[in-house]
């Protein structure tokens, strides 16, 4: 009889779309054999102009009332700021957690460039907006070809604004300070967004940085990455 697989919540990271979410749920397919995955949009149903502390408290009574559920989370980017914001809950129970290109405070490096996109999406030019963006985060990779008409541009606008404005305006470093939660952080080493400059490695975390990849972890260097996370994971079986 077949074990009883052990259950992990993924929250992604800002997408222009949710369906763009099915890529990164497709590069963690090597956990499937082992894991059942939950994965979430973190910016779903997200109103506009949304209070920074309101969305997080939202998310942490959502992750308080669910996580008993779970043998472990994972978090991408917002995903990861999101769980960093619910590390003292997550303390309370031995369980993994991977966070894969999180900033823990935004330096002027990532001000300027999330900025700059910003202002693109605020003059509605949407489509220069998200080349912007992938180009920053593919980087050192070239960018797949663009197809803005899959898209609907107004939720793009939507979706990404509101996001930014989530990383920009929020003061992170308080949610990082916690000494007593393990937890592997995956960054890559040439990443132009989440890097050295805006990573703090504390307590009991462990930050890898990954060779030859950039802000999509995963994609750039997936062998590297998969024995990292399978190692980690293997602690708590």
């Amino acid at each position: 009889m077949d074990m009883k697989k052990r259950k992990l919540q993924a929250i992604g990271p800002i997408c222009p779309s949710r369906d763009d979410m099915i890529k990164i749920d497709r590069d963690l397919g090597f956990l499937k054999e082992s894991y059942e995955m939950e994965f979430l949009d973190p910016l779903m149903d997200i109103p506009l102009n949304v209070n920074v502390n309101s969305f997080y408290k939202t998310w942490t009574k959502k992750l308080k009332n669910s996580h008993v559920n779970y043998q472990g989370f994972l978090g991408f980017s917002l995903g990861g700021v999101i769980l960093q914001k619910c590390i003292g809950m997550l303390r309370e129970r031995d369980m993994p957690v991977v966070l894969f290109s999180t900033p823990s405070f935004v330096n002027n490096s990532l001000k300027d460039q999330l900025g700059n996109i910003m202002k693109k999406l605020e003059n509605h030019e949407v489509e220069s907006a998200v080349r912007e963006l992938n180009k920053r985060v593919y980087y050192p990779n070239n960018p797949p070809k663009l197809n803005i008409s899959k898209y609907n541009k107004n939720e793009v606008n939507h979706r990404l604004q509101e996001g930014f404005k989530l990383i920009l305006n929020d003061q992170m470093k308080d949610s990082v300070n916690e000494e007593e939660v393990e937890y592997l952080h995956l960054v890559g080493e040439e990443s132009v967004l989440v890097n050295s400059e805006n990573v703090l490695q504390t307590g009991k975390g462990k930050v890898e940085y990954v060779p030859c990849a950039g802000m999509r972890v995963l994609r750039d260097n997936k062998d590297y990455c998969r024995k990292i996370i399978m190692e980690y994971l293997s602690n708590y079986e």
